[in-house]
């Protein structure tokens, strides 16, 4: 049967009266007894509410809205004429369709428990009588076991194979040649660092001579581009001892020979 309660609110204090906003609450967490079904909640701004509900009886809907609201609102509860309501249908209609949606839910998940169960149980009893998790178990232990079998016989194969002197002989002179290669490759790069470090050593000193002699704005030749060896103006200035050493006289030069006296013919004409 269908119940109206009406809720006469003792002090309005806002726009929706507390009391229905209490009753919207139990709705949501679902704290209204199970005997009892909240349809609709009517709340107003004026000093009557009203909700519609499911029950057995008036006096059910009337205990607990007093137990629920009391320190809000005056509740009272009548039975609704089913037969002269207008739009009670749809409402009976849509509570119908969530009943048998929620009998249909509870039905399958029953039937899925114990289907479940059933399967559990079949699963139980095959193992018992042919050990299969025992064997499961046995086989992942083998495997384990094999696995690690083959990775100790492809070391020992290793090993053996190194021990062949034709493998040992290979692997031997592939070592060498590697070490060979390396060893040249810093060979060269050390003559490489030395050669530099000559050739930079006589640019300098060549600098420093050219700066000591002082000669400036001096220019190449074409026997210096060419690679000509025979010595240069800035050469011969470098290499003078008199520059190098300005204190030091330059050695005189030898007397030439007195000429030989004529010789007179003894016989004259």
């Amino acid at each position: 049967m269908y119940v109206l309660a009406i809720h006469t609110i003792t002090d309005i204090t806002a726009k929706v009266p507390f009391a229905m906003m209490v009753l919207q609450d139990a709705i949501k967490t679902k704290a209204i007894p199970s005997q009892l079904k909240v349809t609709q909640v009517l709340p107003t701004s004026g000093p009557r509410s009203m909700s519609m509900w499911e029950a057995s009886s008036v006096e059910e809907v009337e205990t607990y809205t007093n137990q629920l609201l009391s320190d809000w609102c005056i509740n009272e509860c009548f039975t609704v004429v089913e037969d002269q309501a207008y739009g009670l249908n749809l409402q009976k209609a849509v509570s119908t369709t969530q009943q048998n949606a929620e009998l249909v839910l509870n039905q399958t998940a029953n039937t899925t428990k114990a289907v479940v169960s059933a399967v559990s149980t079949s699963l139980t009893q095959m193992d018992a009588k042919f050990h299969l998790n025992e064997k499961a178990k046995m086989l992942g232990t083998r495997v384990a076991e094999l696995t690690v079998k083959a990775k100790e016989s492809a070391e020992v194969a290793g090993a053996k194979a190194l021990e062949n002197p034709t493998v040992a002989s290979s692997v031997g002179s592939l070592q060498s040649a590697f070490g060979f290669i390396g060893k040249k490759a810093y060979e060269a790069g050390t003559a490489v660092r030395q050669k530099a470090h000559e050739v930079n050593t006589v640019v300098v000193a060549r600098v420093q001579q050219i700066n000591q002699s002082g000669v400036t704005g001096g220019v190449a030749t074409d026997g210096d581009v060419e690679g000509d060896s025979s010595p240069s103006a800035l050469d011969t200035a470098a290499s003078d001892p008199a520059d190098d050493n300005p204190q030091t006289p330059a050695p005189e030069p030898e007397p030439e020979p007195a000429p030989a006296p004529e010789t007179q013919d003894p016989n004259p004409a």
